[in-house]
C-alpha cells in the first residue's frame, strides 16, 4: 500500500551538497508510522521508497538532501516534495537565518527535548564510525520534524522559531493528520533497514 507521506533526513560525511557523501537516512512513512533506515549502499531503495509516497516532507532537503540522493543513487528525486525551509523562504523574502530546525522545534514541540549533537559534528562521527550517534542523531531530526508538521498543519500553516510567525501554505499537506497511526499513538512501528556501513 502507497504511504501518504514519507518524512526524511540524511547525514553525510561532510557539509557541502556538492561533496559528500550520504552516510545514511531515515524516512518514516505515514499514516503506518513505519520507520524505515538506509546506509550509504541503499541509496536506490532510498530513492524508490521517496518517490513512491504521496509527498514526501524535509527541511531544506531541496537544497541539500535531494542533491546528494540523486547523485549518490544516479536517480533523481520526483517533484512531489514539501520541504519546510523552502516554504518559509517563499513567504519571508527568500530569507531563512533563525529557522534551522532545532529552532522551530523549541518553538513548537519542547516534549521532545534538545539534541545531544550538533549537526556539525556529524561527520567527525561518521568518519569514527560512531553509527548509533549519526542514526540517533537523524532519527530525533524526523521525530522533530514531523512533530513540526502536525503543528503547522493543526495551526492552518502557521510556523514559529520562537521569536517569529509565518504562515505557510499546506495545501500538499491535505489528509497529513488524517488516520496517522504513528503520532496518533504517540509511538513508531517497527524500525526497517539495515545499519549504515562504510561507503568505501
Amino acid at each position: 500500500m502507497r504511504s501518504a507521506f514519507g518524512i526524511y533526513d540524511i547525514e553525510t560525511d561532510g557539509l557541502s551538497p556538492k561533496t559528500c557523501r550520504l552516510a545514511c537516512a531515515v524516512v518514516l512513512f505515514l499514516p503506518a508510522g513505519r520507520l524505515r533506515i538506509y546506509g550509504p549502499r541503499d541509496c536506490r531503495a532510498l530513492v524508490n521508497d521517496l518517490t513512491g509516497v504521496g509527498v514526501r516532507i524535509g527541511h531544506n532537503s531541496l537544497t541539500f538532501d535531494d542533491p546528494i540522493i540523486a547523485r549518490s543513487a544516479h536517480r533523481a528525486l520526483g517533484p512531489r516534495c514539501w520541504d519546510l525551509l523552502d516554504q518559509i523562504r517563499k513567504v519571508n523574502n527568500n530569507q531563512h537565518n533563525g529557522w534551522g530546525l532545532e529552532a522551530i522545534g523549541k518553538a513548537m514541540c519542547p516534549q521532545l527535548g534538545a539534541k545531544q549533537i550538533e549537526g556539525k559534528e556529524i561527520p567527525d562521527l561518521v568518519s569514527k564510525g560512531r553509527w548509533h550517534a549519526v542514526i540517533d542523531h537523524c532519527i530525533h531530526d524526523v521525530q522533530t520534524l514531523e512533530a513540526i508538521v502536525r503543528g503547522v498543519v493543526r495551526g492552518h500553516g502557521m510556523v514559529s522559531n520562537g521569536s517569529a510567525r509565518l504562515r505557510l501554505n499546506i495545501a500538499a499537506l491535505n489528509g497529513f493528520l488524517d488516520n496517522n497511526e504513528g503520532s496518533r499513538h504517540g509511538r513508531y512501528g517497527r524500525q526497517d533497514g539495515p545499519r549504515p556501513v562504510s561507503a568505501s
